[in-house]
């Protein structure tokens, strides 16, 4: 008889768990069309403090862990900002480690320190972008865990994950609110 697999949720960070959009006007306005000096700037540490915490997101999380579900923050931010992120969880009083993980978008010889047991990240380009990212991430996720609930505030990830996954739970969050996605149609 097969052991059950261990249940997980996956939550992005920018747009889920914090709101960014005063980090966001800055990238907009400093880097105009220029999208590489966008992301220069959205990343840069320091304007990682005007991020404000989501209720949304935040309550989600709560959900999940009183379930009794792992859970995993995947993010497309470079893991040179480890330091900071993990500072921004604390602060909404989220530590990394027994059952709450992150894997975030690997940097020239980095590690991700804080990912699931027994999962694989595979090598990738620290410039490849958060979709293709993401998506790889959940395939070497799903070997290994059953992914229970995927929440997203980009609703073109969520399109490709809907089309690998669809027992998953999907969730949508624009603003303060989230909304199960379910291919073409919110609830």
């Amino acid at each position: 008889m097969e052991k059950p697999r261990r249940k997980i949720c996956i939550f992005d960070l920018d747009g889920v768990v914090f709101d960014v959009s005063q980090r966001l006007a800055i990238a907009e306005s400093e880097a105009k069309d220029d999208k590489e000096l966008f992301w220069n700037i959205f990343l840069r540490e320091d304007l990682m403090d005007l991020d404000k915490p989501r209720k949304a997101g935040i309550e989600a999380i709560q959900r999940c862990i009183d379930k009794g579900y792992y859970v995993l923050f995947l993010t497309g931010r470079p893991d040179r900002l480890i330091d900071k992120t993990k500072e921004q969880l604390g602060r909404i009083g989220i530590t990394l480690g027994e059952n709450i993980y992150l894997i975030m978008r690997p940097s020239s010889g980095s590690k991700n320190m804080f990912k699931p047991p027994f999962i694989y990240i595979p090598r990738v380009p620290e410039r490849m972008d958060s979709k293709t990212f993401k998506l790889k991430i959940l395939n070497e996720i799903s070997k290994v865990y059953e992914i229970v609930e995927i929440h997203e505030d980009d609703v073109e990830i969520l399109k490709e994950i809907w089309k690998r996954y669809h027992h998953v739970k999907l969730y949508l969050h624009i603003g303060e609110e989230c909304r199960v996605y379910e291919g073409k149609r919110l609830f």
